[in-house]
């Protein structure tokens, strides 16, 4: 048996919550892009369950996310074999 557990927060939420303990500045709601495409998404009854991920930006990533769009950033996640995942010890993943 699976149990699902799941809280809406709003981007203000989230924020606070990153600033008080990390030094991240903003987040990117994605689906995963360094895991196979299996995990994207669940299948159920009432029909496919999406599954994102709310990674943890620096300023300096949100800016090159700007600068150079997503697909740039995206391609940085997955040449540095960063995780999905909270890590508040990561370095940033723009290049110096």
């Amino acid at each position: 048996e699976q149990c699902f557990a799941y809280r809406y927060l709003s981007v203000s939420q989230v924020n606070d919550i990153l600033n008080i303990v990390t030094p991240f500045e903003g987040c990117i709601l994605l689906p995963p892009v360094t895991t196979s495409d299996y995990f994207n998404q669940i299948f159920s009854e009432k029909g496919p369950i999406h599954i994102y991920s709310i990674f943890p930006l620096f300023k300096d990533e949100m800016d090159f996310i700007r600068d150079n769009g997503f697909l740039s950033f995206k391609e940085l996640l997955q040449n540095t074999q960063a995780k999905e995942i909270l890590n508040i010890r990561r370095q940033t993943l723009v290049p110096r």
